[in-house]
C-alpha cells in the first residue's frame, strides 16, 4: 500500500525540491497531472476524498441538461490547465480554470440580491436561461411578465407569461440561492501519488548525474 501524504507535507517537500532544481519548469508535468485530476473529479462528480458531489435541484436539472452539474457547456473543464513557477528558493504549482464561476463551483456560495433589488430571478425554462434578466427576456419576446401569486397579499414566487397555451412560469423569485460545495481543485491521493513517482524519478536522475560527473 502506498504512502499517504498530506497536502501540507507535500507543499513542504516541494519547497525543499525547489532549492535543488532552481526552476519551476521541471514541475510542469506535475501541474498538468493536478489539472487533469481536477477535470477527472468534475466528470466523475466526486471530491478529492471520494465524496459524491451534490446533484442539482429538480428545477435546475430541468433547464440545464440533467441532475449532474458541470456538464452544461464544458467550458470550465476545457479551461483547466496547470503551470509551475520557481525562482530557485521556492516553487509554485498552479492549476485551475479561468472561468469566473469555477471557484464558486469548488467552494460553494450563497447568492443574495444586490439592493435595491429584493429578489433573485432564477430561469425556469431553457429559453429564459439565454437572457441576463427578466427585462431582457421581456424586451426580446415583446411580452409582459406578471408576478404570481396574483395580488399583493402574498409574496410573489415567480414571474409568469400569459400565452395561448395558458400561464407559463418563466422565472422563480427567491430571496437567496445556495450553491453547494462541489470540491474538485484540491489534489487527491492519486494525484499526489503521481507527483511522488515523478519526484523519485527526478531524484534518481540527479543522483546518477552526480555520480557520472
Amino acid at each position: 500500500m502506498g504512502e499517504t501524504v498530506t497536502l501540507k507535507e507535500t507543499a513542504r517537500r516541494i519547497r525543499n525540491l525547489a532549492k535543488t532544481y532552481g526552476t519551476g519548469a521541471v514541475f510542469d508535468p506535475v501541474a498538468k497531472t493536478f489539472a487533469e485530476g481536477a477535470v477527472r473529479r468534475i466528470v466523475r462528480g466526486i471530491g478529492p476524498d471520494g465524496t459524491p458531489h451534490p446533484l442539482r435541484s429538480p428545477l435546475t436539472a430541468s433547464i440545464s441538461g440533467g441532475p449532474k452539474p458541470g456538464r452544461d457547456t464544458g467550458k470550465m473543464q476545457k479551461g483547466i490547465h496547470g503551470i509551475a513557477q520557481g525562482d530557485g528558493k521556492s516553487v509554485r504549482i498552479i492549476w485551475g480554470s479561468p472561468e469566473p464561476y469555477a471557484l464558486t463551483y469548488d467552494q460553494g456560495a450563497t447568492i443574495t440580491p444586490i439592493p435595491p433589488r429584493r429578489m433573485l430571478a432564477v430561469p425556469m425554462t431553457p429559453e429564459a436561461k439565454r437572457f441576463k434578466s427578466p427585462w431582457d427576456y421581456a424586451r426580446a419576446h415583446q411580452v409582459k411578465l406578471h408576478c404570481f401569486p396574483f395580488g399583493r397579499r402574498e409574496r410573489p414566487r415567480s414571474l409568469v407569461e400569459f400565452t395561448l397555451r395558458g400561464v407559463i412560469p418563466v422565472y422563480a423569485l427567491l430571496t437567496k440561492a445556495v450553491i453547494p460545495k462541489r470540491p474538485f481543485l484540491a489534489p487527491d491521493q492519486k494525484d499526489i501519488g503521481s507527483f511522488w513517482r515523478y519526484v523519485k524519478g527526478l531524484t534518481r536522475e540527479t543522483l546518477e548525474g552526480k555520480r557520472g560527473g
